[in-house]
């Protein structure tokens, strides 16, 4: 054997038969209530530990006095779940809901801790177990990303991409088959929204700025601890890699009644602890988000989903009713970001009290709904990009039938091209306007009449339209962008 091989071998042999060397346990403070919040409780995370021989201990300081442990004397320890979190109620009587500050002990099972009633200090004798002190922190969302569309269609697009026989959970999608079929989308649309981060859908946000498109990337929770850790640890990755523009943790969790609130509050906190700048969200039903204000307290940005459909909306009534759910949230947000992160109509299956699935009824519901929101400047994402035959649980048979475009990767008819949807230029008094019928903009200030003002704002707002508006209606020599080519031609058609 060669001597390099063989000093190799020998210091692999001595790193599997030397004892490992065990990490220091530690606990961390993830969510701790803000000023003014009427949230009674805190949540946090431990590590190298086993949550059967620890506990947590928790103390909090009213008018500069320490008390505890929490919740009660009686019930003083805190259980650690079997993925490491854990969440204690605070506020048992007097005046607990005021406390300015939390200390958290990680304790070995056994030691019992000290009670506190007013003292000035927290107790020396378990000085030495790890221990997290934290105040309320002040309310400081991280920006929402940009939603401008960015010269496509739609704002948004949901991708299942399990197509015909294929099924999340078995499917391993390669990354051919993935930009393949991300690639068939992504014309019609500037963010992509995904619901995994693993059999292949890990490489899902890198797949999407490769396209040029922005992505949402999301994490699929259930009521599993183990394998909610394992997403959120992917989801983790793919945010420190730079692959999502804004994470999602977890999809109608509290509509299905998988997770708590606690639960998830817990893991928005942790996933922005572990991924510095990235925005953080979860996505549920608008009624969800209205029931627990302490979700959209640790949110960045909100993202609802709504759905006319499954209210049993007439198609007539169901665009105004997607705009007045919006509303209710926007209503609550605190100056968030509210996205619709689902909206959409079958297009097969069975009537849901006056909606009715129909091929007609879905391009309607597309075209105007979306005509609707883009008005009104609401971001969105329309579920869905494909038909998804595995889907076959939801009530009426429907669950196959929400794609714009089949599971064989074809375009439905009548869904695109999307009808025009102009927004007033900045600078502009109105909407720009098409005064010869040609499909090309001359009135790029919405005044009603094309002149020198159009030119002028068209030369100065180039980036804004080319970002915002679809790009045919203001390319005027038909190369694909706006460009000052497209000044000169308005100058010389007036």
């Amino acid at each position: 054997m060669p001597r390099t091989a063989g000093l190799l071998l020998s210091v692999l042999l001595l790193l599997l038969l030397s004892p490992s060397v065990p990490a220091d346990p530690s606990i961390g403070l993830l969510s701790i209530p803000p000023p003014g919040s009427t949230r009674d409780w805190v949540s946090g995370v431990v590590g190298d530990v086993d949550p059967d021989d620890w506990c947590v201990v928790l103390y909090v300081q009213v008018d500069g006095r320490w008390w505890g442990p929490k919740p009660t004397w009686a019930e003083p320890l805190t259980p650690i779940r079997s993925d490491g979190f854990w969440n204690a109620t605070f506020a048992t009587g007097g005046n607990d809901l005021a406390s300015t500050r939390f200390a958290a002990y990680l304790l070995p099972r056994g030691v019992v801790p000290p009670a506190l009633a007013g003292a000035s200090t927290l107790p020396t004798v378990l000085a030495a177990y790890p221990c997290d002190e934290r105040a309320r922190p002040a309310p400081a969302p991280r920006a929402a990303p940009s939603f401008a569309r960015n010269g496509t269609e739609l704002v948004g697009l949901c991708v299942g991409p399990y197509l015909n026989g294929e099924r999340p959970g078995e499917t391993v999608l390669s990354p051919d088959v993935l930009r393949g079929r991300l690639s068939v989308v992504a014309p019609r649309t500037t963010w992509l929204r995904s619901y995994g981060v693993d059999g292949g859908l890990e490489r899902f946000g890198a797949t999407a700025h490769a396209l040029g498109r922005k992505a949402a990337v999301g994490a699929w929770l259930t009521a599993d601890p183990a394998a909610n850790r394992r997403a959120l640890l992917a989801l983790v990755g793919s945010g420190r890699a730079g692959d999502a523009d804004f994470l999602i943790v977890g999809s109608e969790c509290l509509l299905r009644g998988d997770l708590s609130e606690r639960d998830i509050v817990t893991y928005l906190e942790w996933i922005r602890r572990e991924v510095p700048g990235v925005p953080v969200a979860t996505a549920d039903g608008y009624a969800q988000l209205l029931a627990h204000p302490a979700v959209v307290e640790a949110s960045d940005l909100l993202v609802v989903h709504v759905y006319p459909f499954w209210e049993g909306s007439e198609i007539g009534a169901a665009p105004p009713r997607t705009l007045a759910a919006w509303e209710s949230v926007a209503a609550v947000a605190g100056g968030r970001t509210v996205v619709i992160g689902e909206l959409g109509w079958p297009d097969a299956g069975a009537p849901q009290g006056r909606a009715v699935p129909s091929a007609e009824n879905a391009v309607r519901y597309l075209h105007e709904t979306t005509a609707l929101l883009d008005a009104r400047g609401v971001p969105y994402f329309y579920f869905s990009a494909f038909d998804e035959a595995w889907k076959t649980g939801e009530p009426g048979g429907v669950g196959p039938h929400w794609g714009l475009w089949t599971g064989d990767l074809v375009p439905k008819p009548g869904r695109f091209p999307l009808p025009a949807t102009l927004l007033p230029v900045p600078g502009g008094s109105g909407r720009p306007g098409d005064l010869d019928g040609d499909g090309i903009v001359e009135d790029v200030n919405g005044n009603g009449r094309a002149d020198f003002a159009d030119v002028v704002l068209l030369f100065n707002r180039m980036d804004w339209i080319a970002a915002n508006e679809p790009i045919a209606a203001f390319d005027r020599n038909g190369n694909g962008r706006i460009d000052f080519a497209d000044v000169v031609r308005l100058f010389g058609a007036l």
